[in-house]
């Protein structure tokens, strides 16, 4: 009995900080949106090939262990992903020859969209990818709003810049950030 006493002070102090980030949490939105643009000075193709081969994203992105293909959903590609975020598996949505893929992943509280977008510029290639998502848990919401929401996508940008940075010159990446309202891209 007398070491619940001291465990006491502890047991307090925990539940303040999960209710004050529950509190944060639900002044916070749901849904969230980021864009990144990357403009590289490669061939279209080369880009599109290496964007959508998830199989092969552990070849030259760290973050991830593995990527197996499973069998599909829906009629949708299924790669199931191990890396230093966990377990997760992204379902091909849209794949559209050298465009555009639509990846939808659920992974515990968060869901969402990454959309890679990928067209010619004057420059190169430009790889725009949108994250489109929704953090359902008000305390995830609290824990994740000191964090830096683009780290994810500035993560797969800065390893694709990193494995093209073996053919070309450092100064061939500039990337863009922007923050945008959470609407699906059309």
């Amino acid at each position: 009995m007398h070491y619940l006493k001291k465990l006491q002070p502890i047991v307090v102090l925990v539940s303040a900080f999960v209710a004050l980030f529950a509190g944060v949490g639900f002044l916070l939105p749901i849904e969230n949106a980021t864009r990144v643009q990357v403009v590289f000075k490669k061939d279209i193709e080369d880009v599109f090939k290496n964007v959508t081969e998830i199989e092969v994203w552990p070849q030259w992105f760290e973050a991830y262990d593995s990527a197996q293909r499973r069998a599909d959903l829906h009629g949708k590609p299924v790669f199931h992903t191990r890396g230093e975020r966990g377990e997760v598996d992204l379902v091909v949505e849209r794949l559209e020859e050298p465009h555009q893929m639509v990846l939808y992943l659920k992974d515990g509280s968060f869901e969402g969209r990454w959309f890679f977008d990928i067209e010619l510029c004057r420059a190169g290639t430009l790889l725009t990818i949108t994250e489109v998502g929704a953090v359902s848990n008000p305390l995830v919401r609290g824990l994740t709003a000191f964090e830096d929401k683009h780290v994810p996508i500035r993560e797969f940008m800065l390893a694709l810049g990193a494995f093209y940075e073996l053919r070309t010159l450092p100064d061939d990446v500039d990337v863009e950030y922007e923050d945008m309202q959470p609407r699906l891209p059309k």
